[in-house]
């Protein structure tokens, strides 16, 4: 994740993207958008956790989504690794 970038973002920008894909006329696979649902859905759990103060629920939440796409959210195994030295 790049510096001052927040969770999520780049699943909001690809999400912005399918849908201008789709109104071009684009056939977007089925599995894809509901993978991004999932994974948009799982990060608005993390935030919600966060804000309710339960550090816990957002390290499961964090290892949950990491395992929806290991190769591209490698950056949340460095968070979850924070958290645990400050928990």
């Amino acid at each position: 994740m790049a510096e001052k970038e927040t969770l999520g973002e780049k699943l909001l920008n690809t999400r912005e993207i399918l849908a201008q894909l789709a109104a071009m006329g684009l056939n977007i696979p089925p599995s894809y958008q509901a993978s991004l649902t999932t994974m948009l859905s799982k990060t608005r759990e993390i935030y919600r956790a966060w804000a309710n103060g339960e550090i816990e629920l957002v390290q499961n939440l964090l290892r949950e989504l990491f395992v929806l796409d290991p190769p591209t959210l490698q950056y949340l195994q460095d968070i979850d690794t924070e958290l645990q030295k400050k928990h």
